[in-house]
């Protein structure tokens, strides 16, 4: 059968520049009626596009630009003169449709044997496994770029491993939203990780894009001790880069705590008393209690133990309504965060175990090894909180907290 093209519809609207998609230009050029019988809009093939070259862009380590502006110029490329507002609300529609469903419905279709049956029919032969061949480059791009993209938040996962991990059960239950969680977060990247195997082909990738070494190969299970070990290790080094910036009152509290654990005699008192030195200084430096004490009223009126009554008649927050504030930056909450709620009540429990160390006579293995775990919540807390959430907020929200932790 001859090769059906679209010379008598309508083209899709590509953008005549480079485009990394092989998949897009080539089902544009499939008749228009055809696309539509398989669900496949102009408005959706140009978002295919955007969504494939874009991760390419992204993902190419010879492009010294930065991500802002290696986006903001494909973006200029594909809509050059900008699109009316009415277009603009149908391609962000479907972006977001795409987006909740992962793979677009027409690409399951012709992944379906039925749908691969009808494709061959209409197209013939040639076409069919043109536009095959062309599907599996364009997913090998986008499982290249997924992998990056969990491999590069790899550190925040083992953070929020080490918050969870940490949670006895009844404390986890607060967070029903994250379900019956039975295995580690790390793990479960590591399961996503190993089912991107099948599309991430380096000889797809060849002319297009090159991988790093590390990613053409999933990472391995057996190897999960050494890297949740290694995870960590990076967490901690961040976290302490983070605190620097802070000035030398964190540093200086954290490694004093990890020196009483090497030297001391009374190495585990005097390590629990410095952390929870550093926490209270941390969480006081930032809001005053009445700060603390409104933000939660408007965003978290609704959590039990926030507030408590002093005994001359006086509402204070908690320790709980502290992180927790201390979480989101103190800004207002527009859609509450789970991973900041976890971090918050990690650092929360963090404390109070501190609190049965502060006067420990002896400093025992088991006792040395709380200690650590109470400091592998603390780096977690300080890389994903300050390190992302304060670094992500009000520009002048991090040189508040340095000049208050400055302060006697």
């Amino acid at each position: 059968m001859a090769k059906e093209t679209s010379s008598d519809d309508a083209n899709a609207g590509l953008s005549p520049n480079r485009s990394y998609s092989t998949f897009a230009p080539a089902l544009n050029q499939v008749r228009a009626s055809t696309r539509r019988r398989l669900g496949v809009g102009d408005e959706a093939l140009v978002i295919w596009d955007v969504i494939v070259s874009g991760i390419a862009t992204l993902v190419d380590d010879d492009d010294g630009r930065t991500p802002t502006q290696k986006i903001e110029e494909l973006v200029d490329r594909q809509f050059p003169e900008g699109l009316p507002e009415r277009e603009m609300e149908l391609y962000l529609a479907r972006f977001t449709s795409m987006a909740n469903d992962g793979l677009p419905s027409w690409i399951r279709k012709m992944q379906h044997a039925g749908g691969k049956r009808f494709l061959r029919r209409v197209l013939g032969s040639a076409q069919y496994d043109e536009l095959d061949a062309a599907l599996k480059k364009d997913l090998a791009i986008i499982g290249l770029g997924l992998r990056r993209g969990l491999r590069a938040a790899m550190p925040y996962i083992s953070a929020l491993d080490s918050a969870w991990s940490f949670l006895p059960e009844a404390q986890r239950k607060e967070f029903s939203n994250l379900g019956k969680v039975e295995t580690v977060f790390l793990e479960m990247l590591l399961d996503v990780d190993a089912a991107l195997e099948r599309i991430v082909d380096a000889s797809l990738l060849e002319g297009l894009l090159e991988a790093r070494p590390d990613e053409v190969e999933a990472l391995r299970k057996d190897d999960f001790a050494s890297l949740a070990r290694t995870m960590r290790e990076i967490v901690a080094g961040r976290a302490h880069v983070t605190a620097s910036g802070l000035g030398n009152v964190v540093t200086r509290k954290i490694d004093g705590a990890k020196a009483a654990l090497e030297y001391s005699p009374d190495a585990v008192s005097q390590a629990a008393n410095s952390l929870i030195e550093l926490l209270d200084r941390l969480l006081r430096a930032a809001f005053t209690d009445d700060e603390v004490l409104a933000w939660t009223k408007t965003n978290y009126g609704d959590w039990k133990e926030m507030t408590y009554v002093t005994p001359d008649g006086r509402e204070r927050p908690t320790k709980k309504a502290q992180a927790l504030c201390f979480s989101y930056a103190g800004a207002v909450v527009q859609q509450r965060q789970v991973l900041n709620e976890l971090a918050a009540v990690s650092l929360r429990e963090a404390r109070s175990q501190l609190q049965r160390y502060k006067h420990a006579d002896s400093a025992t293995p088991a006792e040395k090894l709380a200690i650590l775990s109470v400091m592998d919540v603390i780096n977690s807390f300080i890389h994903y909180v300050i390190g992302f959430v304060w670094a992500q907020s009000a520009a002048d929200g991090i040189e508040r907290l340095r000049r208050s932790l400055a302060d006697p």
